[in-house]
């Protein structure tokens, strides 16, 4: 595949991730689940994505996100809790449980950095 349509794709999901969003936060929440909101989004609008949530979450707004996509993840959340088969394998500040060797196990199949 081109990689035009990889780029042009990867806008396509961003931009309607964030219409979702949008329609979300009409409701004026408290709490927003995100699941996964940053998945075939293209890097330029993942960002503009990190952006608006750390914006609403200065405004009151709280937020648990599902995400596979740590790397980006880290950037926003103070803290992150990761889960492997359905039980807790770390939590804590992000550099740290990007390091730990359960997560790099579990998501990256190896133990080294």
């Amino acid at each position: 595949m081109p990689w035009q349509t990889c780029l042009r794709d990867g806008f396509r999901a961003g931009r309607r991730s964030c219409s979702n969003f949008g329609r979300a936060l009409l409701t004026e929440p408290r709490l927003v689940l995100l699941d996964e909101p940053f998945a075939n989004v293209h890097a330029v609008l993942v960002g503009e994505i990190i952006e608006r949530i750390a914006a609403l979450h200065a405004r009151g707004i709280g937020f648990l996100i599902i995400e596979h996509d740590l790397g980006s993840l880290a950037r926003l959340v103070p803290r992150m809790l990761v889960m492997d088969r359905g039980r807790v394998i770390a939590e804590g500040e992000p550099r740290a449980v990007l390091n730990d060797p359960a997560v790099r196990a579990a998501y990256l199949g190896r133990t080294t950095p």
